[in-house]
């Protein structure tokens, strides 16, 4: 029984170290409990849930598998009430910035050195394992305007806040857990409809957007902000525009979604089609 259990322990470690990097990396997450679940679950699946379903399977056209599958029925849902109760226990997962590129090969290799090298030399690998949970993340941007300038969100410390949550929700979130972001459901820092998007003084980006295709009234916009999202295709700018980053369609057109980080010599712009490149499925 304790060699089983060793063996359980050290098969389910190895797992989890070898798949934690590419969790952390492209899902943000890191599962706290998944070692023990996986030891409370592997032996229903192994001793219950696999065997009875093959006999169950075997069985049925004789008309006798009912009670077979029945026990791996009750199997599923043991190992069902046990995946509920550890996803939603305090601290089940922890919510990880995306590190730089260059740290999941790194971790990957040292995963690989850990695992298939021999000699006291494999512990090289450690550090390299941990790469993308010890690499320094660089500074969050300030905001973030989707491909089609549709939706946006800015960063307020910690945490992220949508300028229109009910419309390419997808996009938001999946930056903000990029980049190590809780949502806050408190907006009154924005006076949005659904066509517009006001700051109001205390709104830690001064950005206004215009949702619609059609010209919009850019003195109302440009009055008390920073940053204009344009949907549509900039009109003449008035003189209230004057010293304000507008990017409109033609902009997003071009570049993608965006990411703005607020510097001492203006706005900086990191856009997305130069990063991820010319592909036939992006064009």
């Amino acid at each position: 029984m304790g060699a089983w259990l060793a063996v359980s322990v050290g098969v389910s470690f190895v797992a989890g170290m070898a798949t934690a990097p590419f969790a952390m990396q492209h899902f943000n997450r890191v599962a706290m409990w998944g070692l023990p679940a996986n030891l409370l679950t592997a032996p229903l699946s192994s001793f219950i849930i696999m065997p009875f379903l093959a006999i169950g399977a075997v069985l049925t056209p004789l008309g006798l598998g009912g009670p077979f599958l029945a026990v791996a029925g009750w199997g599923v849902d043991m190992m069902t009430t046990l995946a509920v109760w550890f996803g939603t226990a305090p601290g089940a997962d922890a919510l990880v910035p995306s590190a730089p590129s260059a740290a999941l090969p790194a971790a990957f290799m040292g995963v690989m050195i850990l695992c298939l090298w021999k000699g006291r030399l494999r512990w090289v690998g450690l550090p390299l394992s941990l790469a993308v949970l010890l690499w320094p993340r660089p500074a969050a941007p300030d905001a973030w305007i989707e491909a089609e300038g549709a939706a946006a969100a800015v960063r307020l410390g910690g945490e992220g806040v949508l300028l229109r949550p009910e419309a390419r929700r997808f996009g938001a979130e999946f930056w903000m857990r990029r980049r190590g972001l809780t949502e806050l459901t408190d907006k009154h820092m924005y006076i949005c409809s659904r066509y517009t998007c006001l700051p109001r003084q205390d709104a830690p980006v001064r950005m206004a957007a215009s949702w619609t295709r059609r010209a919009p009234k850019l003195e109302a916009l440009c009055a008390g902000a920073e940053v204009v999202v344009l949907r549509g295709v900039q009109p003449a700018l008035p003189s209230a525009c004057d010293g304000v980053l507008i990017l409109d369609a033609e902009h997003f057109a071009a570049g993608g979604s965006a990411e703005l980080y607020r510097t001492p010599q203006g706005w900086r712009i990191v856009w997305a089609q130069p990063l991820r490149g010319k592909r036939p499925w992006v064009r």
